[in-house]
């Protein structure tokens, strides 16, 4: 065939046109899909939504993302699956749901192990939560940090919580860690395992009694609509974990990771602060809307802690003694040289 001049303009047409198309892909920017479970206000999704805009801010618009709140991708577990078989590329959870993966998250969430926020950021930022991190790589999770889901409390709709022995009896919801289920038999009490979406309706519903809660989580949750007792146990500290799918982390650039990274690290100082200073405003507000709120007492969380030391003991045995050995040197280093 003879190739005139109307073939040669056809010709520069047609690779004109595919380096527009590739350039329009070049710049439509890729969405990050992040799945939470809970509420728009609540403190976890305020940190899913500071990692998201960073990420967008410091990608110059190439990567955008979107959080999906309150469990409309699917409850906890179900969207930890998806992050591992890459149709959903982030979620923050509690760090007792990775248990299963990375056994020594039991130490964390052990009753009566860490005693205040500080030596929690400590301990979590430090050598031995970097290790916990890099472990959950092996089953398809890229962790990038530890957030604050804050120090947890005891709800209920059956009586005033002052005494451990008070708990006898009620059937408390817990998230689905074989931690939390001992901890609450060990106090008598009928732990109910469930999902975090279903626990509102469940308690409107009187299938379970109460709850083991965040300051934030009662607050956002509107759980003083169907609870009336809520007494300070802080039986527990609750890190929470966020993680991206290792299917979306290895298709990132060096200089995406970087971001990536250097957007939790902001976004899970940002957090932090962010949940703190709530937590501070909550009680007032909480006694304000009719919550008979209860401060147990320093020498009742003692007996409570006493109470548990079965629970710690065979959880710390769980995770192998070395495991156990490095975790608590390191605590107490950290406790060592408090100010």
């Amino acid at each position: 065939m003879k190739f005139t001049p109307k073939h040669a303009f056809a010709a520069v047409m047609t690779i004109g046109l595919a380096f527009a198309l590739g350039s329009a892909a070049a710049q439509t920017p890729r969405t990050l899909r992040i799945a939470v479970s809970t509420a728009a206000d609540h403190p976890l999704t305020v940190g899913a939504q500071k990692f998201g805009d960073l990420v967008g801010d410091k990608s110059a618009g190439k990567i955008k993302a979107r959080v999906y709140p309150g469990a409309v991708l699917g409850n906890d577990v179900q969207v930890i699956g998806s992050l591992q078989g890459g149709t959903i590329d982030a979620t923050i959870v509690t760090s007792g749901l990775l248990t299963s993966l990375a056994k020594e998250y039991n130490l964390f969430v052990l009753p009566g192990v860490l005693h205040d926020a500080r030596e929690a950021d400590a301990l979590l930022d430090g050598p031995f939560g970097r290790k916990v991190r890099e472990s959950l790589e092996a089953h398809k999770l890229v962790a990038l940090a530890h957030m604050e889901h804050g120090f947890k409390h005891i709800a209920n709709n059956k009586r005033v919580v002052s005494k451990w022995e008070d708990v006898d009896g009620i059937k408390i919801r817990v998230t689905q860690t074989p931690t939390l289920i001992d901890t609450f038999a060990r106090l008598g009490a009928n732990p109910v395992p469930m999902p975090f979406n279903e626990v509102y309706t469940a308690l409107e519903q009187g299938a379970i009694d109460g709850m083991e809660t965040t300051l934030a989580t009662f607050d956002s949750g509107k759980f003083n609509e169907v609870q009336k007792n809520l007494t300070l146990t802080a039986h527990i500290y609750d890190p929470l974990v966020l993680l991206v799918s290792k299917t979306t982390w290895d298709k990132l650039s060096a200089e995406e990771r970087k971001i990536f990274t250097d957007s939790a690290t902001e976004a899970t100082a940002f957090q932090r602060r962010f949940n703190r200073e709530k937590e501070a405003k909550l009680l007032g507000e909480l006694k304000q809307r009719g919550v008979a709120v209860t401060e147990m007492g320093a020498g009742e969380k003692a007996r409570m802690r006493d109470r548990l030391k079965v629970v710690v003991e065979k959880y710390s045995q769980s995770v192998g003694e070395a495991t156990a050995r490095e975790f608590n040197a390191e605590l107490e280093k950290i406790r060592k040289t408090r100010p």
